[in-house]
C-alpha cells in the first residue's frame, strides 16, 4: 500500500492508480470495525511507533533568476538546521537531510518554474516550524528579488 500527501492511496490489487475514493472508505472501515473515532486510532498507532509524526512543506515562488544550483549544492553542505546536526544527506530529485531526532527536510526545485518546494519531517510541530522557518530564510537568500 502507498499513500501521497495529495491524499491518494494505491493498494495492491485494486486500480493502478491512486484513489482518493478507497482511501476515505478504508477510513470509515477501520472506525467501524475498532468502535473507536479517528483520533484514538491515531493515538494507538503513535503508541505503537513510538513516536509523532508532523509534516509541513512551503512553496516559494522566487525570481526567474533565482540559482537553482547554488541552492542545491549549498544545501549539501548544510551542518544543521534550527539548531539540529545534520547526520546524513541524499542528492535524489532534490536534497533531504536527515536530521537528528528523526527530523528531516527536503529542498525540491521545480523542472519547469522558479520555485522551490521545502519539505519538513519531526516530531513535534515546534520542530517543523523551527526548522521549516529556518530553511526558508536560507533558500531566499539565494533570491536577490526576495
Amino acid at each position: 500500500m502507498g499513500g501521497e500527501e495529495s491524499g491518494g492511496l494505491s493498494s495492491r490489487g485494486h486500480i493502478p492508480e491512486r484513489d482518493g475514493l478507497l482511501n476515505s472508505l478504508l477510513m470509515i472501515e477501520a472506525v467501524v470495525a475498532s468502535g473507536q473515532s479517528l483520533d484514538e486510532l491515531f493515538a494507538d498507532i503513535e503508541r505503537e511507533v513510538g513516536f509523532r509524526h508532523v509534516y509541513d512543506r512551503a512553496d516559494l515562488h522566487l525570481s526567474p533568476a533565482f540559482d537553482k544550483a547554488a541552492l542545491m549544492t549549498a544545501a549539501q553542505t548544510y551542518g544543521e538546521m534550527a539548531g539540529y546536526v545534520v547526520s546524513g544527506v541524499k542528492a535524489t530529485d532534490g536534497v533531504k537531510l536527515a536530521l537528528e531526532g528523526d527530523a528531516s527536510v527536503m529542498f525540491r526545485a521545480s523542472g519547469t518554474e522558479p520555485v522551490v518546494r521545502v519539505y519538513v519531517e519531526a516530531q513535534s510541530p515546534e520542530a517543523v516550524a523551527a526548522i521549516l522557518g529556518e530553511a526558508v530564510r536560507r533558500v531566499r537568500s539565494f533570491d536577490s528579488v526576495s
